[in-house]
């Protein structure tokens, strides 16, 4: 009988092993899908700052050339502004000249 029972815990030891190599093995899958799993949402993070990174770069060059749309603008009535105050001197001096010498 003891020999009954020396076989019954042997096996039981033998399956015990061969479960807890069992378990290893899933749980080693399991941190290796865990693993891959971190792997793609790193690279979904990359990506995800390489869009922002273009995104701020595109809009620092829109602000920009919105600055010098303004700049122009600017410009642009500045120049007005000087054309007319030389319109009005020139018309005043032509009055001065026709003055001088009617015709």
């Amino acid at each position: 009988m003891d020999d009954f029972f020396d076989n019954v815990n042997d096996n039981l030891e033998d399956r015990a092993g061969l479960l807890a190599a069992a378990g290893a093995v899933q749980g080693l899958k399991n941190q290796g899908r865990q693993l891959g799993k971190l792997d793609e949402i790193k690279q979904a993070h990359e990506n995800a700052s390489k869009i922002e990174q273009e995104r701020l770069d595109i809009e620092r060059e829109r602000l920009d050339l919105e600055k010098v749309k303004i700049d122009e603008h600017k410009a642009a009535e500045q120049s007005i502004k000087v054309l007319r105050r030389l319109m009005v001197d020139v018309g005043s001096d032509l009055r001065d000249i026709g003055a001088k010498f009617p015709i």
